[in-house]
């Protein structure tokens, strides 16, 4: 779920069809798993940071944006 306030909360899958359509086209998506954003972390610091931040994506969290 992504914290955007006011949209009672949007998925991932949401937004790509969102995007999807804004777009024109489907975009190719896949997942990343943890052990692979560790991998890319040893060379790239933003993917090391992420591994950091993987715990807001494990579950929702939404902001009332009061």
């Amino acid at each position: 779920m992504w914290n955007i306030p006011g949209g009672g909360g949007l998925t991932g899958d949401q937004v790509i069809k969102y995007a999807s359509k804004i777009l024109g086209y489907e975009p190719k998506v896949v997942s990343v798993k943890k052990w692979m954003l560790r991998l890319l972390g040893i060379g790239d610091k933003t993917m090391r940071e992420m591994v950091e931040l993987d715990y807001l994506y494990d579950r929702p969290v939404l902001l009332d944006g009061q």
